[in-house]
């Protein structure tokens, strides 16, 4: 048989366990301590909410109003319709004035010089109608004088002409007489008072005697207007027959 011989411990655990045990004797005292004495707490975050609120009221306050007053001042420096209205109204109407004399003076010419130009036309239009009144005049005595008197008997030289005029005329209608054979006939006559100028042309004519039918009494009208102008007459007796004018007989001859 073995023989067991006692577990002898060595010295080096001992301390150990003693340092141990002190140890946490000290941590204990420690803790107690920190129980019973407990210190109070700060409030960090007051302190930093000061801070904070001071920050802005410095930095932001002061910029605004900075920026509104630089804002302002070309706002401020507008008086520009102010200088526009540089009062230069009283020179420019001194101008005119003097201006608005001359036309004056140049409306009053225009004027006159309108009004001598009526007086103008007036006289050379009255100096016309003296004229025209004067010519008028002739023309009567004119006529008057190469107007036989009614009730009068040609006689002489003056007979002749006429009874030649007469049949000049006679032979210068019957030229343009042209009687349809249904009209002709009947035996119709038509008498139609004709009125001629100097120059032989027809103005004036009238039926002063029908026939009865009326195509008869209408061709006797166109052969009248178909003859015009007539012959000439003689001036002696171109005033009478464009006053008083002339007979012409259409009848049929057998």
């Amino acid at each position: 048989m073995m023989e067991t011989h006692p577990r002898v411990e060595k010295p080096f655990h001992k301390e150990i366990k003693s340092s141990v045990i002190f140890h946490v004797i000290v941590l204990g005292a420690f803790s107690l301590k920190s129980l019973i004495f407990s210190s109070p707490i700060i409030d960090y975050k007051s302190a930093i909410r000061v801070d904070i609120v001071g920050l802005p009221d410095k930095i932001t306050s002061p910029r605004p109003p900075q920026k509104a007053e630089e804002k302002a001042k070309p706002e401020e420096k507008k008086p520009e319709p102010a200088k526009k209205v540089e009062e230069k109204k009283p020179e420019e109407k001194v101008v005119p004035i003097a201006k608005e004399k001359k036309n004056i003076k140049d409306v009053q010419k225009n004027a006159l010089e309108k009004l001598k130009a009526l007086d103008k036309i007036k006289n050379t239009v009255n100096n016309e109608k003296s004229q025209m009144d004067a010519i008028e005049r002739l023309k009567k005595q004119e006529y008057r004088g190469n107007n036989l008197a009614a009730g009068n008997a040609l006689t002489g030289t003056d007979k002749f002409q006429y009874d030649a005029y007469i049949g000049e005329l006679d032979s210068h209608v019957k030229g343009f007489w042209d009687l349809p054979r249904w009209l002709s006939e009947d035996n119709l006559k038509t008498v139609v008072k004709v009125k001629i100028d100097s120059r032989g042309f027809v103005i004036f004519k009238q039926i002063v005697s029908s026939s009865g039918n009326q195509a008869y009494d209408e061709v006797a009208m166109q052969t009248v207007a178909k003859a015009s102008p007539f012959p000439v007459p003689p001036s002696k007796f171109s005033g009478t027959l464009e006053a008083n004018g002339f007979n012409i007989e259409f009848q049929k001859q057998e």
